[in-house]
């Protein structure tokens, strides 16, 4: 039975985005309790807990931590950037844009990460747009991303940190179960996009009214190819065609 995504592997001790999130959700108040005593100040992420009320489309956007990653977001940009070059890229056939800042996503226990059962079509994405999905946290059964198959069936990988869960997003209906595990999922997914099926007159997103353009959705400058090397993704020695814009040997 053919799985309705593909999973790409990576390092994550060289892309320790697990890490740098929990960096960037420890508050401001937080810092300053632990000021000058030894160590760093983080959080366990599987461990994030707050009463929250059954997510819609209209509130799973907001949680006590979704405007602390998006704050913190541009203190590892470079690293995600990176990451999409390194990674992404030798994974795609063609030129491509790529969302300029991820989506992050709490599932508490007891709750659901996104509102509904959806298609990304319903909220404007194009056609042709992949989604992928970073989990950092383990997620498995009620936990994980549920997605549709050809026959019509629900579901859903178990994965975690190191994988990249790749999945049409824009016409397989998805959504989660309310996690049953005692424990809390947290992931960031972003998407891309053949820049031959960027649209010539986009639609916005549902939060933040982005058009799905380069330079807002989507990052300003897209990815012009992937290496051609052949050797393994993110080893960092690779040539490129003829006006690639950057080499992939970035990382932390």
């Amino acid at each position: 039975m053919t799985e309705p995504w593909r999973v790409i592997d990576y390092d994550p001790d060289r892309w320790p985005f697990a890490e740098l999130v929990a960096d960037s959700l420890v508050s401001d108040e937080e810092r300053a309790a632990f000021a000058g005593t030894r160590g760093r100040v983080t959080v366990t992420l599987d461990c994030l807990r707050a009463e929250l009320e059954p997510r819609t489309w209209q509130t799973d956007q907001t949680s006590p931590w979704h405007p602390r990653f998006y704050a913190g977001f541009d203190t590892w940009r470079e690293t995600f950037e990176a990451f999409v070059r390194a990674v992404v890229a030798p994974t795609m056939t063609e030129p491509f844009a790529y969302q300029a800042v991820p989506t992050f996503r709490v599932q508490l226990p007891g709750n659901t990460a996104v509102g509904e059962w959806h298609t990304d079509a319903t909220y404007g994405h194009p056609d042709g747009e992949l989604s992928h999905w970073l989990p950092l946290t383990a997620a498995a059964g009620s936990s994980s991303v549920w997605v549709t198959d050809d026959d019509g069936r629900r579901r859903a990988p178990d994965t975690g940190p190191g994988q990249v869960v790749v999945f049409d997003a824009v016409n397989r209906i998805h959504g989660n179960l309310v996690n049953e595990t005692g424990r809390t999922r947290v992931s960031f997914d972003f998407r891309t996009l053949p820049v031959r099926l960027l649209p010539e007159h986009p639609k916005r997103t549902e939060h933040t009214k982005l058009p799905f353009a380069l330079g807002g959705y989507y990052a300003s400058e897209p990815i012009q190819a992937p290496p051609l090397c052949g050797k393994p993704t993110g080893h960092g020695d690779c040539t490129f065609p003829t006006g690639h814009d950057s080499g992939c040997a970035v990382g932390p």
